[in-house]
């Protein structure tokens, strides 16, 4: 399911499991108001945050006040000390401090990175006060996490720690146990109702390996980036590569059988394995948009679907590995290593067509 543009969310945390993102204070939002953790309340309208679409992220508005989001403080103002949790006017923030992703640990659960300054949203890393961290503290203290350093929220570098896992409700997974439900990969094709192809092996003829599916839609459909990676290969006949990177793509002629393809290696790893995913996009229009080493980000453009390659009509073959030395040439490709790119669309329905041969 994903979460849904406009729609308010609450997050418990991790560690202090009774207790929830809490904008400080009764008052109405304003600039600096630092955020905390309080006695979990499904009623409070503090803890209520409304998630906005914001370029390739999200921003978490505070319900009490829509104008103000979450923030990562930079230290300008006076009552807010740097990489503290507060609250912004929209308009005075940036995406750097404010635009945030969330990142799947398990059902339910997320961690909120803000990659403008690669940090995780973190409960304090001191000792409650009385079990309650939100229970005496006041304005002064509230920006240091109070005297105890109970009760505060910061930004910080990544950890395993479960004081940067927050629990999300109402429910964003539909209880989905798929560790892939969370990635973005919404983005790459906006409508796959059209979703026909197989993972494994061809049902048809000589029972080849197939390890992708296909995506029919029609010639010059967008195809987006799923998330955050870096261009690996890029072109058709001849491609742009670690060896080969000067390589002018814009004259070759599309793989036998791949046609124009693009392949990204992503920065998030596999959340199974940990291993590094690479995604190919094949039998696409051109590669004219993108060069090796480029940044992609989630939703920035890959190319157009077209009918290149070995292909019979146009679509987008798509496939998910974790095995560098099959990115070029397409061989070498086994069930240990790929993933089956189904796993990523857990809100679509793969019509009867959809062939599952060779799945273990």
């Amino acid at each position: 399911m994903g979460f849904i543009n406009g729609k308010a969310y609450r997050f418990t945390n991790g560690y202090y499991l009774d207790h929830a993102l809490n904008v400080y204070g009764t008052n109405a939002a304003s600039t600096g108001r630092n955020v905390c953790l309080f006695s979990d309340d499904p009623n409070d309208i503090m803890q209520k945050w409304i998630i906005k679409s914001s370029g390739n992220g999200y921003r978490l508005h505070s319900a009490v006040n829509s104008a103000y989001v979450l923030d990562c403080s930079d230290g300008s103002l006076s009552n807010s000390y740097k990489n503290n949790a507060h609250l912004c006017a929209t308009s005075q923030t940036s995406i750097t401090d404010s635009q945030v992703e969330f990142e799947y640990v398990s059902d339910n659960i997320y961690k909120i990175y803000l990659p403008g300054k690669k940090l995780y949203l973190t409960a304090t890393n001191n000792t409650l006060v009385s079990g309650l961290p939100a229970s005496s503290i006041s304005t002064s203290t509230a920006l240091t996490g109070g005297s105890g350093g109970q009760s505060n929220v910061y930004w910080a570098p990544a950890s395993t720690s479960s004081k940067q896992q927050w629990k999300v409700s109402p429910s964003v997974d539909g209880g989905s146990s798929n560790p892939y439900a969370a990635l973005n990969w919404r983005y790459v094709y906006d409508d796959k109702k059209n979703c026909l192809g197989y993972y494994g092996y061809d049902p048809v003829g000589a029972y080849h390996l197939h390890w992708g599916i296909d995506v029919i839609c029609d010639s010059g459909t967008a195809i987006k980036s799923p998330a955050k990676g870096t261009v690996y290969a890029v072109g058709g006949s001849t491609y742009q590569h670690s060896d080969n990177p000067n390589v002018n793509i814009d004259n070759v002629q599309p793989h036998s059988s791949m046609g124009y393809f693009v392949v990204l290696k992503m920065d998030k790893p596999d959340p199974v394995t940990g291993r590094t995913m690479y995604v190919r996009f094949l039998h696409l229009r051109d590669v004219s948009s993108l060069r090796y080493k480029d940044t992609v980000y989630a939703g920035n453009l890959i190319g157009y679907t077209g009918n290149t390659g070995l292909s019979d009509t146009a679509h987008l073959h798509l496939d998910v590995n974790t095995k560098t030395s099959a990115q070029h040439s397409g061989n070498g490709f086994s069930i240990s290593n790929t993933i089956n790119p189904v796993n990523f669309f857990p809100d679509v329905s793969f019509p009867d067509n959809y062939y599952n041969y060779g799945v273990k």
